[in-house]
């Protein structure tokens, strides 16, 4: 480093942060390497998409548009099967 720089503390402090961004690099690379791991501070993503789909399915299994024309439908037909009964 000193052939750039002249201060061999700046050359020292260039040479740390050289080191630190390549040890950041190599600790993001070994996140991506691996991403699903349980580890005790990863975030339980299963946990929360477990949650989602719950939450979804019983958005869904209320009340939907088409839920009254087809129950409307449904006893129509109902009430001219008991129609042509009598």
């Amino acid at each position: 480093m000193l052939t750039y720089v002249t201060d061999p503390y700046f050359g020292g402090s260039l040479n740390l942060l050289t080191v630190m961004c390549f040890t950041g690099l190599h600790e993001v690379a070994r996140e991506l390497e691996n991403p699903f791991v349980n580890v005790p501070n990863d975030i339980p993503l299963n946990n929360f998409q477990a949650q989602f789909n719950e939450a979804l399915m019983m958005m869904f299994s209320g009340w939907n548009p088409d839920a009254y024309w087809q129950s409307t439908k449904k006893e129509h037909e109902s009430e001219e099967g008991e129609d042509t009964k009598s």
